[in-house]
């Protein structure tokens, strides 16, 4: 709203979420308990992230050797979570979820699974239909994007507009020690990498360096406009 920054962080080893405020009267703390408690090692490793229009937040779990992903419906008004919204990537942990975003229309998800090739472990690039509403369909209309035994695929980001597709935003992936990045076209598409736009990063746009596993970090301001 233009008054202040919100900064949200889950706790670890529970299942509190954690608002700060931060205004011109000063930082203000407010918690909530909701969701899975984040114990395993592999909840403490990924990304949150809040869709386009700020009603929903998404992050990885990893629970049971399994990997999830939790959203939540956010009230801005009043600063409470309700939800979530629990889905099954039916991926066996590790490797573990890492990379988080919401497509630009808000009606899709995209996670990847972080798996180190040096351990054996396959990365996973997965698009999860959230307009099915009920995660048990959700799950079982889940597309696998891409996947390797020889990249390890990190972060996920909406970039900024591209100026030759009239307005619409690519969403970009991190490829450890790439140096190109890969990136989605049509990430609002729903279905597979053809569909999408999907580049990978032997074809991506080169970053004039070495891409680790984050993305850089960014103040979200309005994103729509």
């Amino acid at each position: 709203d233009e008054t202040g920054f919100d900064i949200f962080t889950h706790q670890t080893n529970s299942n509190i979420i954690e608002t700060i405020r931060i205004d011109s009267l000063g930082i203000q703390s407010t918690q909530q308990a909701i969701g899975l408690s984040h114990t395993e090692e592999g909840s403490k490793q990924g990304y949150i992230v809040f869709s386009p229009d700020g009603t929903q937040m998404a992050q990885g779990v990893v629970a049971g050797g399994n990997n999830f992903v939790e959203v939540y419906d956010y009230d801005v008004a009043t600063n409470v979570f309700s939800g979530p919204l629990t889905v099954s990537l039916g991926i066996n942990a590790p490797p573990n979820i890492y990379g988080i975003s919401f497509s630009p229309d808000g009606n899709i998800l995209y996670a990847t699974v972080s798996g180190d090739p040096s351990l054996g472990e396959t990365s996973y690039l997965v698009q999860i239909p959230l307009f099915y509403a009920n995660p048990a369909t959700i799950k079982a209309n889940i597309s696998i994007i891409d996947t390797s035994t020889t990249e390890q695929f990190g972060a996920l980001q909406l970039g900024p507009v591209d100026k030759n597709s009239q307005g619409d935003k690519f969403l970009y992936m991190a490829v450890n020690g790439s140096t190109k990045i890969a990136y989605l076209q049509e990430p609002d598409l729903a279905g597979n990498a053809a569909i999408v736009g999907y580049i990978d990063a032997s074809k991506g746009v080169d970053v004039n360096g070495t891409i680790g596993l984050g993305l850089p970090t960014i103040v979200y301001a309005n994103q729509i406009q």
